[in-house]
């Protein structure tokens, strides 16, 4: 361990563990740039303008390049400071190292949700019927129109199979605290929940991008059972990463966990 935190002789660190460190600090730059510091506001928005989603992928594109590069510095840095007689592996280097893993998880996950988002910020279980909102109408982004809707509606046709309506075997009031009981678990802020009518609305924020979602649900009665369909629009009216999707299997699993 004195080979890395402290100098021996006239062995200096690794210049690779330097870069790596550089490099590594410049992507969680640009991670934190396309990500939190958009949600807390400390951005202008005559610069970058958070409905601007193109340039925040085009951001963590550049982010994943500087992993990528920091990741081949510090194994560089690595391998020269132990085996060469005239440099070390100094501290540089370990926080090279605790810097690009996490960063590289964290990149590896985001592409994975950009190359399975399909260009849509309304998502919903039942696209021919999609729950209304009222209290939080006045939120919504404006909606597709003609040749615009027609492409959501095909685009969500072959996107989102899986998002089918969901089956409890409450009756209506009892599936609709259930599902606000569950949005509140999940951390959504419920803004209203009908029993009677079998109506909820919430607000949700992604953690790290700040996505701001707006959710609507319906609870219709079936025979002994109850029908739910989920509906989740980006507030600002552009893609999401898929984001509303996520907020949709989220929920159902929960759901589903909570009324077995």
């Amino acid at each position: 361990m004195s080979q890395i935190f402290f100098k021996k002789g006239e062995r200096k660190p690794s210049v690779f563990s330097t870069l790596g460190f550089i490099t590594a600090c410049l992507a969680l730059l640009v991670m934190l740039v396309a990500g939190p510091a958009y949600k807390i506001d400390v951005l202008s928005p005559e610069y970058l303008d958070p409905a601007d989603i193109g340039l925040r992928i085009k951001m963590l594109h550049v982010a994943t390049r500087l992993v990528m590069v920091a990741a081949a510095f510090t194994t560089a840095g690595f391998i020269h400071g132990f085996t060469s007689p005239r440099v070390r592996v100094s501290w540089r280097g370990v926080a090279a190292l605790l810097l690009v893993c996490p960063l590289a998880y964290a990149v590896w996950a985001i592409g994975g949700w950009l190359s399975h988002a399909p260009d849509s910020h309304d998502v919903t279980t039942s696209p021919a019927d999609p729950p209304a909102f009222h209290a939080l109408q006045d939120e919504l982004p404006r909606p597709p129109s003609g040749p615009e809707a027609a492409q959501y509606a095909a685009l969500h046709k072959t996107s989102y199979r899986d998002l089918l309506p969901i089956t409890l075997t409450d009756n209506v009031a009892a599936a609709t605290r259930l599902a606000a009981d569950t949005a509140v678990a999940l951390g959504w802020q419920v803004v209203t929940a009908d029993e009677a009518s079998g109506h909820i609305e919430a607000r949700q924020q992604s953690l790290w991008f700040g996505f701001d979602s707006l959710v609507s649900m319906r609870v219709r009665g079936k025979a002994a059972a109850s029908i739910l369909d989920i509906r989740v629009v980006s507030r600002l009216g552009t893609p999401d990463m898929g984001n509303g999707a996520r907020l949709i299997r989220a929920f159902r699993d929960a759901l589903e966990a909570r009324s077995t």
